[in-house]
């Protein structure tokens, strides 16, 4: 649902209609609770069966084992047969005891984890996941080979998987399909592509979540004991948080209400031209992160994709235009590209002024007509218009040493 905001207005759970729909909340929902303890209750009821077969099936393999050995004349102990100890329902509950929830569904009321922080719940279980710590549990726990509390585990684990895809995934399915087809949302609706703003949110966390997930891979893999990193989540930004996240933008409140508006900062350091420029303020990223409550790293992607989409958008919608149409007044006007690329030897205006060039009558040194001024001051710029001129001045008579962003020379820093 988060991928498609413009197809669900909230990532509210169609079942119980109370919290936000997630990976771990479809299992864990309130109207699966009672479907949960019954399937829990079914898969351990049938743990003595599956002990039973796992336990004749190893006495049999060992037999066939020492059957060869002693055709080839080799001397080697009879094995001694192994028997399966119905576990008790203390047994039971020590052998759950590392998963998260798990005491609680045995119980069908609240019950306390044994573990402050579990690394795995009742609802990977459900998933299908076999945790390598619940089989060392039960091996020890039921006094049995590893290999025969591993077939149970497994059998276990089978069933409440099956039994939650039947119970639980498939009527979810089948209800939020029943609410979709009320509000008219079809199949080619949720398989189109969405390219809004909160796509790049979506994919940024889940490229972090898969990063995640392989550093863990590889840490387990070389043997060494580090946490299950926990998943992050993207929750779709409200307008309050958009507002939030861009305050410290010049003008950047007036463009997204459209019509004027303060802005928060007395004299911002970035405007809303800088970002359509491709500049991204790191003022801007900590106050993204902070804001959406997201990770650095998913921020800085979220932004560059954002301030890169402004630039392009910027380039093909402004400035080409801007162009084709400073171009075709050169045209009648009679410019040539030889004429704007010769050497200029005409007169130039005073240089103490941050300036070099003559202004026409009727024209500020802004570029703009004067009679677009108010009260004969420029409306171009909040502060002095020449100053960042004057900056390259100073610096070109050796007077100031610029920043490294004022250095950068795809930034088009004198306003003429």
């Amino acid at each position: 649902m988060a991928r498609k905001p413009n197809l669900y207005p909230t990532c509210v759970c169609r079942r119980c209609e109370l919290e936000k729909e997630d990976n771990d909340h479809v299992w864990k929902c309130p109207s699966a609770a009672e479907t949960t303890t019954e399937i829990w209750k079914e898969a351990m009821g049938k743990i003595n069966e599956w002990g039973v077969q796992a336990t004749n099936s190893y006495n049999a393999a060992r037999k066939r084992e020492y059957k060869r050995a002693v055709d080839r004349g080799r001397q080697v102990p009879r094995p001694v047969p192994i028997h399966w100890w119905p576990p008790s329902d203390a047994d039971h509950v020590r052998g759950f005891s590392s998963i998260a929830g798990a005491r609680a569904v045995h119980s069908g009321s609240p019950a306390p984890d044994r573990d402050e922080k579990p690394m795995w719940n009742v609802s990977d279980l459900l998933r299908g996941i076999t945790p390598l710590s619940m089989l060392t549990e039960w091996s020890a726990v039921f006094r049995t080979p590893m290999s025969i509390a591993k077939t149970v585990l497994h059998k276990f684990v089978g069933y409440l998987e099956a039994q939650a895809s039947e119970l639980i995934w498939k009527p979810r399915c089948s209800e939020t399909i029943a609410w979709e087809q009320s509000q008219g949302i079809s199949a080619k609706d949720k398989t189109s592509k969405y390219t809004g703003p909160r796509e790049w949110g979506v994919q940024a966390t889940n490229s972090y979540n898969a990063a995640r997930k392989r550093e863990y891979k590889r840490a387990v893999d070389s043997g060494r004991q580090v946490p299950r990193p926990v998943p992050i989540h993207w929750w779709p930004p409200s307008d309050a948080d958009h507002v939030r996240g861009f305050s410290s933008i010049g003008g950047a409140r007036a463009v997204h209400s459209g019509s004027p508006a303060p802005d928060r900062d007395e004299k911002p350091m970035w405007n809303v031209p800088d970002l359509l420029r491709g500049i991204t303020p790191l003022s801007m990223l900590t106050e993204w992160s902070a804001v959406f409550r997201t990770p650095m790293s998913i921020a800085k992607t979220v932004l560059h994709k954002f301030v890169g989409y402004l630039e392009a958008q910027a380039s093909e919608l402004i400035w080409k235009p801007r162009c084709s149409a400073t171009i075709a007044w050169e045209q009648t006007q009679g410019i040539s590209a030889k004429n704007k690329t010769s050497k200029y030897t005409g007169p130039r205006g005073d240089w103490s002024q941050g300036y070099g060039y003559i202004t026409h009558d009727g024209f500020c040194p802004c570029g703009a007509s004067l009679a677009t001024h108010d009260e004969g001051r420029c409306p171009r710029a909040t502060k002095d218009p020449r100053a960042v001129d004057e900056r390259l001045l100073e610096s070109l008579l050796g007077r100031r040493r610029l920043s490294m962003m004022e250095r950068m020379g795809r930034i088009p820093f004198i306003r003429i």
